[in-house]
C-alpha cells in the first residue's frame, strides 16, 4: 500500500526539511524506515542540526487513505521490543483498518543523534519529553501530507513511559492527537503529589499476596546480608552463598548487591504476567509465585534461596555460573534501576532522563516494605546528577505540563499488580477521561497480544478499551465529514 508516487510527492516539496528515505527491511508485517528530524525543535537556527529517527510501519490491515493511524510513542528502549510486546494494538488496527506506527525514541535503540558520542554532555541535552513529542508530531505530519488523505484520525498508544509520552502527546498537541491509551503511566509519581514509600509497598504487597511468609524470608535476607557486610569472612560468605563472580571487598559493595537484588524485585513484580514472557529478561508464569516457592524452600541455606529468587530476573536463561553485578545494574538516578550496565546506551539515556524530567521519587521505608531503609531524597539525587551529568532535577517541570483538568479522550489503565500504578490516574473528576482498572494486571498486561492465560480482568480491560476507542474514532470521523472504514 506504500506507493514511491507518494515519495515522489513527498520530494517535490522544497520547503519541507524532513526526508523519508527508502525501505530499510522487511521483518513480519512491518517495515523499518528512517527519518529526517530536527535536534532542536526549538531553536530556530539558521542551518539547523539533524538526526534519522527509526520508526516502523505496518500497513497490513489499513483502510487507505482515510483509516485511522495507531501511533506508538516509542519509549526507553528499542523500538522493535516494544512492537514485539503490544500485540493488543494490532489486533486493534486489524478491527479499526488502522495504519499502525511505532516511533523510537530519540537517544534510544538505533535512533541515536551522535552515534557512539551521544552520552557525551555536550551531545545529551537534547534529550528531553518535549523534543522526543516534537519528533512524534513531525512524523505524524509527514504521515498525514504524504501518506495519508491528511484526515486520518490519531490515535497514540503507550505503555509505561511510554504511556506518560501518549497522554502528554495528547494534552500537548491535541490538534494533531485525537485520543490516546496511556498504559500503566506514572505521570503522578513525582514530588509532593504521591508519597515516596508508595512503589516499594506494591511490590512487598504482591508478594505477600502470594505468601505472606515470603517478604518475611526476603526481609531475613537483606538482614543477614547487611549483619555479613562488616567483615571480610562476612562477605565471602555472601559471595560464596549468593554465588558472585567478584569477591565483595568493601561495605559500598555490599550496598550494591542490596541495589541489584532489590532491582530484581521492581522487574519480577511489574513483569508478574500469567504466561512466560521474554520482555527484558526471560521469566516464568507468575514470577511472584515461582519466586516465594524458592524463598521458602528450606531444603537450601536462606541467601541460596534469596539468590535463586533474584536469579529469577538476572539468570532467566539458567545458563550463568555466577552474576556479574557490574554487568547487570548499577546505582543510577532512577531508583527502579535504569535497565543495564553503565556500558548500556539505552540504561545512560534513561539515567540522564531520571535526572532531569523523569523525577520519580521511589524509597524503601523498612517498615512499609521487605527492603533495607533507602529513604528518597532531592537533595542526593541532586548531588549524584550533578557530579554525573551536570544537571540539576526539575521535579517540577512535568507537572507543568500535565493537564487532567480538561483534557480528554485518554485511556488511562493500572493493573493492581504493578507497582507503577503507585504514580498512576487512579481518580479523576474529569468525564472526558476514560480510568480501566485491572485486579490482576502487571505492567501493561492490556497492551500485549491476548493470551489463553489472560486472566478475566484483562479481557475486561481490552474490551473496555476497544469500545471507547471505537467511540472516539467514529467521533473524529463524524467531525471530518467522513464515513468511518469499520463497522
Amino acid at each position: 500500500k506504500l506507493k514511491d508516487r507518494r515519495m515522489a510527492s513527498y520530494f517535490s516539496l522544497p520547503s519541507l526539511l524532513f526526508i523519508f528515505t527508502t525501505l530499510i527491511q522487511t521483518s513480519n508485517c512491518y517495515e523499518t524506515k528512517y527519518f529526517t528530524q530536527y535536534l532542536d525543535h526549538f531553536n530556530f537556527e539558521a542551518n539547523p542540526q539533524t538526526f534519522q529517527q527509526r520508526w516502523l510501519i505496518e500497513d497490513k490491515h489499513w483502510s487507505a487513505p482515510t483509516g485511522p493511524i495507531f501511533f506508538y510513542t516509542g519509549n526507553e528502549g528499542d523500538i522493535v521490543n516494544f512492537y514485539e510486546n503490544s500485540g493488543a494494538i494490532l489486533v486493534l488496527a486489524q478491527k479499526y483498518h488502522a495504519l499502525v506506527v511505532f516511533a523510537e525514541h530519540r537517544y534510544y535503540g538505533r535512533t541515536l543523534p551522535f552515534g557512539t558520542q551521544s552520552h557525551q554532555r555536550e551531545n545529551i541535552g537534547y534529550l528531553s519529553v518535549e523534543n522526543a513529542l516534537g519528533d512524534y508530531a513531525e512524523l505524524i505530519r509527514y504521515l498525514q501530507a504524504n501518506v495519508t488523505s491528511g484526515k486520518s484520525p490519531v490515535v497514540a498508544f503507550g505503555g509505561s513511559y511510554g504511556g506518560s509520552l501518549a497522554s502528554y502527546f495528547r494534552m500537548r498537541y491535541p490538534q494533531i492527537v485525537d485520543a490516546a491509551l496511556s498504559a500503566s503511566a506514572p505521570i503522578l509519581l513525582y514530588p509532593g503529589v504521591t508519597d515516596s514509600t508508595a512503589f516499594f509497598k506494591v511490590i512487598t504487597e504482591d508478594f505477600t499476596a502470594a505468601n505472606a511468609q515470603c517478604p518475611v524470608m526476603v526481609r531475613k535476607a537483606f538482614s543477614a546480608i547487611e549483619s555479613l557486610s562488616g567483615s571480610a569472612s562476612g562477605r565471602s560468605q555472601i559471595q560464596q552463598e549468593m554465588r558472585l563472580c567478584s569477591p565483595l571487598k568493601s561495605d559500598q559493595e555490599v550496598d550494591n548487591v542490596l541495589y541489584w537484588a532489590r532491582n530484581a524485585f521492581v522487574n519480577i513484580a511489574m513483569l508478574d504476567y500469567p504466561y512466560p514472557t521474554d520482555f527484558g529478561s526471560p521469566l516464568p508464569a507468575w514470577p511472584v509465585k515461582v519466586g516465594c516457592e524458592m524463598m521458602l524452600a528450606e531444603s537450601v541455606n536462606l541467601l541460596s534461596r534469596f539468590a535463586n529468587l533474584v536469579g529469577i530476573y538476572y539468570n532467566g536463561t539458567q545458563n550463568l555460573p555466577c552474576f556479574n553485578i557490574t554487568q547487570e545494574f548499577f546505582q543510577c538516578a532512577d531508583p527502579s534501576g535504569c535497565g543495564g550496565s553503565r556500558t548500556d546506551s539505552d540504561a545512560l539515556s534513561w539515567d540522564y532522563q531520571a535526572c532531569t524530567e523523569m523525577i520519580h521519587n521511589m524509597g524503601t521505608s523498612g517498615v512499609t516494605d521487605m527492603f533495607p531503609a533507602s529513604p528518597w531524597s532531592l537533595m542526593t539525587l541532586t548531588s549524584y546528577c550533578q557530579a554525573t551529568w551536570g544537571v540539576t532535577p526539575r521535579p517540577h517541570w512535568n507537572l507543568l505540563n500535565t493537564n487532567l483538568k480538561s483534557s480528554s479522550k485518554i485511556i488511562f489503565s493500572n493493573g493492581a499488580l504493578d507497582p507503577w500504578h503507585s504514580g498512576g490516574v487512579l481518580n479523576s473528576s474529569n468525564p472526558n477521561l476514560k480510568l480501566v482498572w485491572i485486579e490482576q494486571g502487571a505492567h501493561h498486561l492490556d497492551l500485549r497480544a491476548p493470551n489463553p492465560q489472560d486472566p478475566e480482568s484483562v479481557i475486561r480491560a481490552r474490551q473496555v478499551e476497544s469500545d471507547t476507542i471505537g467511540q472516539w474514532l467514529r467521533e473524529a470521523y463524524q467531525e471530518r465529514n467522513i464515513a468511518p472504514p469499520f463497522n
